[in-house]
């Protein structure tokens, strides 16, 4: 998860040295921010037991659709792409954790 996730879904983002220049840096800032404002696993905690609900779901369905990583981001960053093992034990950790949090 952190290292498929977390750059965009965080505050921990590692920007990269070319996220300095205009216009990559305003799009990029923006993709981060539309990208937290969806999911943001810095104030998971802050969430409700129904939304982290609801964002685990949302997550198994991009996860399965192959939308998430973004494909755009994994031309640049290759070690955040997940094998069909890594995405397998990814989604069945999430819907564990789902049954937890109920």
């Amino acid at each position: 998860m952190k290292s498929s996730c977390y750059d965009c879904h965080s505050f921990e983002t590692r920007y990269p040295w070319y996220s300095n220049i205009a216009p990559i840096s305003w799009w990029l800032k923006g993709h981060v921010n539309h990208a937290r404002d969806e999911l943001n696993f810095s104030v998971w905690g802050n969430y409700s037991i129904d939304r982290k609900d609801h964002k685990l779901e949302e997550m198994v369905e991009k996860l399965n659709e192959g939308s998430m990583p973004l494909p755009s981001y994994l031309i640049l960053h290759q070690h955040a792409k997940l094998d069909d093992q890594q995405l397998d034990k990814f989604v069945n950790w999430i819907q564990n954790y789902r049954q937890e949090i109920q």
